[in-house]
């Protein structure tokens, strides 16, 4: 049996002080213009990501 399950952008739970010190910039303040890079990803992430997952359950 095969699952599918798709997500859309807006259902994910991003947590911009995490990704904010993935960066480098663990103090959560990033400097131009980085701040204005991270912004304008997140708002076309939306229209370029297709978030689908797939497992399988092997019958023995």
């Amino acid at each position: 049996m095969i699952c599918e399950k798709s997500y859309l952008f807006s259902e994910l739970n991003l947590d911009r002080e995490y990704l904010y010190s993935m960066l480098g910039f663990a103090d959560g303040a990033l400097p131009e213009p980085f701040d204005e890079y991270v912004a304008l990803a997140m708002e076309q992430s939306a229209d370029l990501c297709r978030i689908r997952g797939a497992f399988c359950f092997a019958e023995k």
